[in-house]
């Protein structure tokens, strides 16, 4: 589920590699658009409902993986 993550974070901005210390804020893909296709990912991955609001937290890429604690 880490791997399947994150290929779809990477989809989500549009870039061939990310690294766990990346900024979010880093990537011109990152907007609310994308915010939204983070928590639909989630949600289809793992099963766990998240609101926007959480991911308006996330700062690196490694805040999203603690908060999912994967």
């Amino acid at each position: 589920m880490r791997d399947e993550l994150i290929e779809s974070i990477k989809d989500i901005l549009e870039v061939d590699q990310i690294n766990m210390e990346d900024e979010l804020e880093s990537f011109e893909m990152w907007d609310s658009l994308a915010k939204l296709s983070l928590v639909t990912s989630i949600d289809e991955i793992f099963k766990k409902s998240i609101n926007e609001e959480v991911v308006d937290e996330f700062k690196i890429v490694s805040d999203i993986f603690k908060y999912l604690q994967i």
